[in-house]
């Protein structure tokens, strides 16, 4: 019974992850499609570092974003 509570609470809260969940529906993302399109307006114009500082994120993430596998829709 206490499994089907918390999977109960998961639900009613929006924190259940299942593997079809993408962008910021994703309870785990640190980024928002808004964040996501200004990481990419600024490709080859502002350093992945420094935009991976800014964003609270890896520059391995920035650059995931910028290429295309990261945060599709």
């Amino acid at each position: 019974a206490a499994d089907a509570d918390n999977v109960a609470d998961m639900d009613s809260r929006g924190r259940r992850i299942r593997g079809d969940v993408h962008g910021e529906r994703n309870g785990r993302a640190k980024l928002t499609w808004s964040q996501v399109e200004e990481i990419r307006a600024k490709r080859g114009k502002v350093l992945q570092r420094v935009l991976a500082r800014h964003f609270g994120v890896d520059q391995t993430t920035i650059s995931n974003i910028q290429l295309g596998r990261g945060w599709s829709r």
